[in-house]
């Protein structure tokens, strides 16, 4: 388990151990965090549960609600919501990060009352107006297999037990540099007044201005 830790294939911070009776009690806020989303999410799709940041980041749940024990048909039952809910933030935002965070539960067969939570988690992916989201979403979920095999091969003796849901937090953003803007030229010929010279460079920074709102 600490391996797999610190390997940071898998986030075990929100853990709930218990053999027998004991329990790790900084554990329990976030499992009471979870078992919220989970009592609260009843209909197929991502819900949303939070924003921060007058609405720069917003976080959505979608919960297994048909109890799903494949990770590639979970992954593809949510696919669509998911494509949905990324286009509606892009229609309003042009450019957008999104992240996922795939919950589990697993547990080791031979040991009673072994469950603990699980997650894996992908990185901020930003995606423009005219990016590929089909393929974005692929590779995310990917990345999100790629985690939980190599968890896998540590070799801890965990098993899946369920599949919870996925978060998904969208953050708003803007790009660096903004694009590229138009040139306009400006001829310091002898042959310019200076009435000229002004009135071009009003049109070239009123063109980059016109660049820059829309």
């Amino acid at each position: 388990l600490q391996n797999a830790k610190n390997s940071g294939l898998c986030d075990v911070s929100d853990s709930n151990t218990t053999v027998g009776r004991k329990r790790v009690r900084n554990t329990i806020p976030r499992i009471y965090g979870k078992k919220a989303r989970m009592d609260k999410t009843i209909t197929l799709g991502f819900s949303e549960i939070s924003s921060s940041h007058n609405r720069t980041a917003v976080h959505y749940f979608a919960k297994n609600i048909n109890n799903v024990h494949s990770y590639r048909s979970f992954l593809s039952s949510i696919k669509p919501y998911l494509s949905d809910l990324l286009n509606e933030h892009i229609l309003k935002n042009r450019t957008i990060k999104f992240n996922l965070k795939l919950e589990s539960t697993y547990n080791r067969p031979e040991i009673e009352n072994s469950s603990e939570n699980r997650s894996f988690l992908t990185s901020a992916r930003a995606i423009l107006a005219d990016s590929d989201l089909d393929s974005i979403i692929d590779q995310s979920f990917d990345k999100l297999m790629e985690k939980e095999e190599e968890y896998l091969s540590i070799g801890s003796g965990y098993r899946l037990e369920t599949i919870d849901g996925m978060l998904l937090t969208v953050y708003r953003f803007t790009p660096m540099g903004g694009g590229s803007l138009p040139l306009v030229e400006i001829n310091f010929d002898e042959g310019n007044n200076n009435d000229k010279i002004i009135i071009t460079i009003m049109i070239a920074i009123i063109t980059i201005m016109i660049v820059i709102i829309t």
